[in-house]
């Protein structure tokens, strides 16, 4: 309903059920695997909101959460969302008091999109120091030798064996601040 003759009408805000992941649920890499088992265990299609981002490196799938341990789902009167606790990817519905969810509106939700989002795009140039977040070679230093889009690098590590050219998810690479 508008707010007033001529005045753009009221945005009425989605609100966010905060979900705890159990260790199964931390450590699944299939992220539509986890929405699908919201909405198969509520029965119900709801929007789901995984701060995190998945790609293929070889032939394994790697997820990076931009927050650890929680998803968010679509908040809609009448459902039991406590269904989901103590399940196999699921530890805990968050409560504020008794018996009352601990809800996030979308303004609470955006900086985690905006985050996740930035993990996806990458900042990386040519010349880069880099620290390895995720994968095989974590840990490890290196540097950006090419960057083919925002979402892949090649990488230059020096190994004690020998050096590696390796392609890479710039998303799984942290930029190391110079000296």
């Amino acid at each position: 309903m508008p707010s007033s003759k001529g005045s753009k009408p009221d945005i009425i805000s989605k609100q966010w059920v905060v979900v705890q992941l159990s260790s199964n649920g931390e450590h699944e890499k299939s992220l539509p695997l986890i929405e699908k088992t919201v909405k198969r265990i509520l029965k119900i299609d709801l929007d789901i909101f995984i701060p995190a981002v998945t790609e293929k490196v070889r032939e394994d799938n790697l997820t990076m959460f931009y927050m650890d341990g929680y998803i968010f789902v679509e908040f809609r009167n009448g459902i039991n969302y406590n269904k989901l606790s103590n399940t196999n990817y699921f530890e805990a519905v968050l409560m504020s008091g008794l018996n009352r969810l601990s809800l996030l509106n979308d303004s609470d939700i955006a900086p985690l999109r905006k985050g996740t989002a930035s993990l996806r795009a990458g900042s990386l140039a040519k010349g880069d120091k880099v620290k390895v977040l995720k994968g095989t070679f974590k840990n490890l230093t290196g540097v950006i030798s090419a960057v083919y889009d925002n979402e892949k690098v090649q990488l230059n590590l020096n190994l004690s064996s020998k050096p590696l050219l390796i392609d890479y998810p710039s998303s799984y690479l942290s930029k190391i601040a110079c000296d």
